[in-house]
């Protein structure tokens, strides 16, 4: 659920930089900028996908192993590495979108 307020508001932030881009700027350079911004948005949604459902395929296997401690150690490597990628799609999309108004 926190992932999913994180796309929201980071496509929020995108979309936003986007209707700002001046009238002088072409519409295909618009639509460039937004394909991009989506683009980006998708990868990272099917990151942590992937990468949750591998996580928790691990952790049902450790749990039922009784292995608790290492479950936790991995929800919490999957958590960090998540937030690794959210934080840097948020950079790549804000400087898009920067770059997107700027022309």
């Amino acid at each position: 659920m926190r992932y999913q307020t994180a796309l929201a508001l980071i496509m929020s932030v995108a979309i936003g930089g986007i209707t700002a881009i001046p009238l002088h700027a072409s519409e295909t350079d618009a639509n460039r900028c937004v394909n991009v911004i989506n683009h980006t948005v998708e990868r990272l949604e099917q990151s942590l996908a992937e990468r949750t459902a591998k996580t928790v395929t691990i952790i049902d296997r450790l749990l039922q192993a009784g292995r608790f401690e290492a479950a936790a150690a991995a929800a919490r490597d999957c958590i960090s590495a998540s937030r690794t990628d959210v934080r840097a799609a948020n950079l790549y999309i804000n400087r898009m979108a920067n770059a997107c108004v700027r022309h």
